[in-house]
């Protein structure tokens, strides 16, 4: 009798009578591939395909096992079907990856497909197009309601006069050029953003010279790295930012010159880290004194880290040494990069007289290069 009770529950399908909502939960957790592989589990799951969470294609990836137009021509219209059978549910998070020198990828298959997700309710979305001429985003995408999480990699962005992020908690932007500067200065702000907390943003750039502020009133989190190549000379040129950040917490820099952070973001700072790329100018006065005055500012960081020519521009600062009496006793994590010179040493010596309550230091010797 026991037996048969225990082969009565090996013949049940328990897959098969999980609940919707239970199989939906449990697909969320499962990239794309692993997803569309569960519909052979048992018959209620065939049709897993029309309500993915996670819509995840990468050309690089599938061109791996295909050669030639037919393949990437076939992955394009993967990426149609996949939408087409798709039911009404949400899309959690759609990602997109293509590459220029293999894909043509029109401007119109693109924001159809964007235009898709965001009627679906998208909350993370990511594309990279490896600097394809993409001419314009649809307008929608800028002010999705849903949306959490936007990467967006290596395009040429025009912006729509209309931008509003009301969930939005994490951008990234690596390689962006912006073509619009107007524009450009409202999505770095609060009106269009409200709820930003990480704002990551890498190697981007611009047609126009001008200096964007950057003003958001919850972000904690700002990643900060210069272009350090053009892909137009002459043409394109590095983004330029005023920081206005009240409560920033983490902040990492890395650029040709100290940035301009106002008084209020450098008080808020507990974690921060500054890589100047290139030596000081004899002619630029302005930019070494703001490598002191960074320091002075940050009253109550605790976690700090110069590297490149950070101290190298602090040398060129006469006053350095009454300049950082005022620096934070809050400090606990110190952590430099420097040239074994007698200024270099000097101007260490001075740091450490500052940082009075340093409990780990961390001192990286480089090289001195001769031409």
């Amino acid at each position: 009798m026991k037996r048969q009770r225990l082969s009565s529950m090996e013949n049940l399908d328990r897959i098969s009578s999980l609940h919707e909502s239970i199989r939906r939960h449990v697909l969320s957790f499962l990239p794309m591939e692993d997803a569309i592989r569960t519909s052979v589990l048992s018959k209620n799951w065939r049709d897993v395909c029309s309500y993915l969470p996670n819509l995840e294609f990468n050309e690089g990836v599938y061109r791996q096992n295909k050669r030639g137009r037919e393949g990437l021509d076939e992955f394009k219209d993967i990426i149609d079907q996949m939408l087409l059978v798709h039911d009404d549910s949400n899309i959690k998070r759609f990602m997109l990856r293509f590459y220029k020198a293999q894909t043509p990828i029109s401007t119109q298959h693109l924001n159809a497909w964007i235009s898709f997700v965001v009627r679906h309710n998208v909350q993370e979305l990511t594309l990279n197009l490896d600097h394809w001429p993409i001419e314009q985003l649809p307008s929608c995408l800028f002010t999705c309601s849903t949306l959490t999480t936007l990467e967006l990699n290596s395009l040429r962005l025009r912006l729509p006069t209309t931008i509003q992020f009301p969930l939005l908690k994490s951008l990234v932007l690596d390689k962006i050029g912006f073509v619009d500067d107007n524009s450009t200065n409202k999505l770095f702000s609060s009106s269009s953003c409200p709820v930003l907390e990480d704002l990551i943003i890498l190697c981007c750039y611009q047609s126009i010279e001008t200096t964007h502020t950057v003003s958001f009133s919850k972000l904690k989190l700002l990643k900060f790295f210069e272009n350090d190549f053009f892909f137009n000379v002459g043409i394109d040129l590095n983004l330029k930012t005023n920081l206005f950040i009240s409560y920033l917490h983490k902040f990492a820099y890395k650029g040709k010159e100290p940035p301009k952070l106002s008084c209020e973001t450098l008080s808020s700072m507990t974690q921060a880290k500054f890589t100047l790329t290139l030596p000081p100018t004899d002619s630029n006065d302005t930019c070494e004194n703001s490598a002191s005055k960074i320091l002075m500012g940050m009253r109550n960081v605790v976690t700090l880290s110069l590297k490149g020519f950070y101290i190298e521009f602090l040398t060129r600062d006469q006053d350095v040494s009454t300049s950082l009496v005022t620096s934070s006793d809050s400090l606990k994590t110190l952590k430099l990069h420097m040239h074994a010179t007698k200024n270099q040493l000097q101007v260490v010596t001075f740091l450490l007289r500052s940082y009075r309550n340093v409990q780990s230091l961390s001192i990286y010797f480089s090289q001195i290069t001769h031409p």
